[in-house]
């Protein structure tokens, strides 16, 4: 099972108050630091993930500082993939206007020809 902890960084602490985002990482075996099991995933809240993956996208360094300075009055961050193998499409959607965030996942699955399946999260 994979360990995570939360990591230093230099825009958000370690040891922020949970409720606060944190930026998660995977720790090998024997690594230190605060560490949550990821079956326990009740310990980590949305905005740790919502901080994870923008300080984790390569083609775009500076997400995560973007999303958290204030004189970037509107952010917008999506990922589209698909189609799978079976033909789904994931989308997901971090959006930012001034202090309200909406965070969206969906998933599209063509069961078949006819038929589509919207799961929206």
């Amino acid at each position: 099972m994979k360990t995570y902890r939360y990591k230093d960084h230099p825009l958000i602490a370690a040891d922020a108050p949970s409720g606060c985002p944190h930026v998660l990482e995977v720790l090998d075996d024997g690594a230190s630091g605060k560490s949550h099991k990821s079956s326990a995933s009740t310990t980590h809240q949305l905005c740790d993930y919502i901080a994870t993956i923008l300080d984790n996208f390569e083609p775009y360094p500076k997400a995560l500082e973007d999303f958290f300075d204030p004189a970037v009055k509107t952010f917008g961050f999506s990922r589209f993939y698909g189609p799978d193998t079976i033909g789904s499409l994931e989308n997901f959607l971090i959006y930012r206007e001034a202090n309200e965030v909406t965070v969206s996942l969906s998933h599209l699955a063509y069961i078949s020809s006819d038929q589509i399946s919207v799961r929206m999260v």
